[in-house]
């Protein structure tokens, strides 16, 4: 069925939500990625950083989005997600805009936070939002449509990026806020009609809090989430292994080619996994996510890198789509937003993951470092089992107990 398959039982604002989404995402993955992963190699060539602080720098703009990402999402629930979803993209407009104005490192490092903050609320967001205006059976379609346009976005970026960089790399700031600010806009004109629909929680931050801690297979599920962050991370911290003259052409042509593999690859991986079980799926996609990784320590070479980065892509296929398809599926559907706000503790492997490889590339090879990312990121297979396992053991009770 193709994207162009609109014919699903909901309104036609419903439908317009939906799809506002969908192209917001390429325009916030575009905007990301033709900015912030230059970070890199202005901290390593202008600031002269080590590794190990460079590593640090990165991850701290994930430290806020743990704990922000949640909060958000529960206020979502509460006061629904046009007011929190709004105030997300203005806020977030102004830290690029003060990007632009400033050169101080210290500053940048703030402000790397706040994008986190910002970033990590802003993805429970939208899958919170197209959670309420799908029907079950086309939610997993249109979470791929998003995942593919997240690449679309990232495909964009860092080729816009590497221009912009070249000449002045504030620039990029500049068109992200004015960016960020008309998309804030839309959403102002289009969600309106929508936010009546959204299902409200009657319950506190503490009472949310519990109700999450006791569900095992959420809490399973995140640590499995946060061993995949941490090899997805290593996309933002890739230009330290790259040693040769054009590094930066060569980490932005490597950004493409992930992104445009997504595009590429994901209806062949599509009919691959059309029949397998989640846990098969799994399986396959963590397998070659870490050959991926292990292979990023392996050469110089670009066709080399481009071969592994193609493997890397094939995992991502597989395993994030379906992660935001597990946390749907466990949530309650007064809840959805808290346990998309909480599945956004997994970011805490994107903070860990620049730290780890800094680290790790300060003591050991190239080629150690990243097997040992590879093995750490190998071990969510385990945890994706748990949780699917404990989910399924607890559908089956209730069954048995209606019966």
């Amino acid at each position: 069925m193709s994207m162009l398959d609109f014919n699903f039982k909901k309104t036609d604002d419903s439908l317009l939500i939906a799809w506002l989404v969908i192209i917001g995402t390429v325009l916030v993955r575009a905007i990301t990625f033709m900015s912030l992963p230059f970070l890199t190699l202005y901290l390593a060539s202008s600031a002269g950083l080590s590794s190990v602080q460079i590593g640090f720098v990165l991850g701290s703009g994930w430290f806020l989005g743990i704990f922000g990402g949640f909060i958000g999402s529960y206020l979502s629930d509460k006061l629904g997600r046009k007011s929190v979803t709004i105030i997300t993209l203005v806020l977030w407009s102004i830290v690029f805009f003060t990007f632009y104005l400033t050169l101080n490192l210290y500053i940048i490092i703030l402000l790397n936070m706040l994008n986190g903050l910002f970033r990590s609320l802003y993805e429970p967001l939208s899958q919170a939002i197209l959670s309420d205006n799908l029907p079950n059976e086309k939610k997993l379609k249109f979470y791929k449509y998003r995942y593919t346009a997240a690449n679309i976005g990232a495909a964009i970026g860092p080729l816009i990026g590497a221009v912009l960089s070249t000449k002045n790399m504030s620039n990029s700031f500049l068109i992200a806020s004015i960016a960020l600010l008309i998309y804030a806009c839309l959403f102002a004109i289009i969600l309106p009609a929508q936010s009546k629909s959204l299902s409200v929680s009657n319950l506190s931050l503490p009472q949310t809090l519990y109700l999450l801690k006791k569900d095992t297979s959420l809490i399973f599920l995140i640590i499995a989430g946060s061993l995949v962050a941490i090899g997805v991370s290593q996309l933002d911290i890739l230009p330290l292994l790259l040693t040769s003259s054009d590094g930066k052409a060569v980490f932005a042509t490597l950004l493409s080619v992930n992104a445009i593999s997504v595009i590429v690859l994901q209806p062949f991986i599509n009919l691959f996994i059309k029949e397998k079980s989640e846990l098969k799926i799994m399986l396959n996609g963590v397998l070659l996510f870490t050959i991926g990784i292990i292979g990023f320590g392996s050469s110089q070479n670009l066709l080399v890198l481009i071969a592994f980065m193609i493997i890397f892509t094939m995992g991502e296929i597989m395993i994030l789509p379906l992660g935001s398809m597990l946390v749907d599926k466990i949530a309650p559907a007064h809840l959805k937003g808290a346990y998309f706000g909480a599945n956004n503790f997994r970011t805490s492997g994107n903070m860990i993951g620049p730290i780890l490889t800094g680290t790790f590339l300060n003591i050991f090879f190239n080629q150690l470092s990243m097997f040992f990312i590879a093995v750490i990121t190998f071990s969510s297979l385990f945890f994706y089992y748990k949780s699917i396992d404990l989910f399924s053991k607890k559908v089956e009770n209730s069954t048995k107990n209606v019966s």
